[in-house]
């Protein structure tokens, strides 16, 4: 029977491989205390989206070299952004050239957009933000939703503007009493 691989080895062969092939900004955070679904998220840019692609490759290759599970890889049409399931190890490898935190607070009275860039564990660098006036808004009730559309579109742009950038994905936060899911 095959020895299980810690999650700190799985952890430790990405980062080589990572280096190997000199990603940019290498971050190893250690999740396990707070996390249910992973030990460690490592995040890493390339320079271009090639660099992305075979970052990825090396890794997942690696990882299979020493009897590593692959649960999963994302994002291999766009290359934008690649993430990679070892398991108790999440390997996200993005662009360099696009954002890797942007947030949407839709509120009553206005849209707010931030971009970010991780650089450290403790550390973002705001790229871009906006806000535009949110006029279909009541008491965190949407009323006029073409007029809640238009603050977004307004404020997205905006911010893409500042941070030279363009955003495929974003964490939205939205106040509302009357939000339900089907």
């Amino acid at each position: 029977m095959p020895r299980k691989i810690s999650a700190k080895k799985i952890k430790d062969l990405c980062n080589i491989a990572l280096d190997d092939l000199k990603a940019v900004d290498i971050n190893a955070f250690d999740v396990e205390k707070t996390s249910s679904f992973a030990s460690y998220i490592l995040l890493a840019t390339g320079t271009s989206n090639r660099h992305v692609k075979s970052l990825a490759e090396k890794v997942v290759d690696d990882l299979k070299d020493n009897k590593v599970q692959i649960l999963g890889i994302e994002g291999t049409e766009s290359q934008d952004w690649i993430l990679i399931d070892a398991g108790d190890v999440l390997v996200n490898v993005m662009n360099e050239a696009v954002p890797s935190v942007v947030a949407i607070d839709i509120g009553t009275h206005k849209v707010s957009v931030l971009i970010g860039r991780i650089h450290a564990p403790d550390q973002i660098e705001v790229i871009g933000m906006a806000h535009a006036p949110n006029r279909g808004m009541s008491k965190g009730i949407i009323r006029n939703l073409d007029k809640v559309v238009a603050a977004i579109k307004d404020a997205v742009s905006q911010a893409e503007d500042m941070a030279d950038c363009r955003i495929h994905t974003a964490w939205v936060a939205i106040p509302s009493a009357e939000l339900k899911s089907f």
